[in-house]
């Protein structure tokens, strides 16, 4: 069976953003974009407050640690902040 190596910290950088594995400290930053529900229109999961936020990316690292997928938050580069989750899943 595959694992993923989620201790790596491995980031991944372009000219305009890095992919950075994701954290709580991009909650805030998440927070500040992602509460608009048309964004979450094709995703088995709403994050309408702060909270659903948080719930969210606990279980995205949750399912990290189990080696189930691979989230990561987009930040513009020189930035810092988080403006974008994704996610790679293991099948």
């Amino acid at each position: 069976m595959n694992t993923f190596d989620q201790n790596r910290g491995l980031a991944l950088e372009g000219a305009l953003v890095r992919f950075v594995p994701l954290s709580m400290k991009h909650k805030e930053a998440l927070v500040a974009v992602g509460l608009d529900q048309s964004i979450w229109k094709f995703t088995p999961f709403l994050a309408e407050t702060e909270g659903h936020m948080e719930q969210y990316v606990a279980r995205a690292i949750e399912e990290r640690n189990r080696g189930q997928s691979i989230p990561f938050a987009v930040a513009p580069k020189g930035t810092g902040y988080g403006c974008w989750i994704g996610k790679v899943w293991q099948y």
